[in-house]
């Protein structure tokens, strides 16, 4: 971890098998290439992570709502939620961590890229996802496609839009039946 090169720096960052005081060392780092894995690595200390969250450079931020348990951190997540910034969010609701009760949040916003980053979650609730639907939203409905955990009626509205690439997308889905 004292290497000079900054890749080799951040190699170590990213490994799950760094030991917590080596990432802790390392978030001392200047170089941000070597800080945005630890934000990321799922085994830095909480209060690593806190001692990050009031950078001011936003990469920082976004690593950090990219962290699989940044869940678990309310006050880092609150901290992060606070920014009120649409690609922090974005980043948010798109962690495969993100619970239902966030998502569904999210999903209440109006904007659509984060709209669709809520419709690509497996996690978002079926009541999310239905409610999603009714906006009837291309942009949308392409993310829904995409989501593995669509609720069938969900799946039949979008085999019927008018617009193909929806359509096509909804095909290439695993819950879709064979005989569709």
């Amino acid at each position: 971890s004292l290497d000079k090169n900054p890749n080799i720096r951040k190699i170590v960052a990213s490994s799950s098998f760094t030991p917590q005081h080596i990432l802790e060392f390392l978030a001392q780092d200047k170089a941000v290439l070597v800080l945005l894995p630890i934000c990321m690595n799922s085994q830095t200390p909480q209060h690593t992570l806190e001692n990050l969250i009031d950078s001011s450079n936003i990469n920082i931020h976004l690593a950090l709502a990219k962290n699989p348990k940044i869940f678990e951190y309310k006050n880092i997540l609150n901290k992060l939620i606070a920014l009120a910034n649409d690609r922090v969010t974005k980043e948010i609701v798109s962690n495969p961590n993100c619970p239902p009760k966030i998502l569904n949040k999210f999903s209440l916003q109006q904007n659509k890229v984060i709209k669709g980053a809520v419709a690509a979650n497996p996690n978002s609730s079926p009541e999310t996802l239905r409610m999603l639907k009714k906006l009837n939203h291309a942009y949308i409905d392409t993310k829904l496609a995409t989501n593995r955990e669509l609720p069938e009626d969900v799946l039949n509205l979008l085999l019927k839009s008018t617009l193909p690439e929806i359509r096509f997308l909804t095909i290439r889905n695993p819950n879709v039946p064979k005989n569709k």
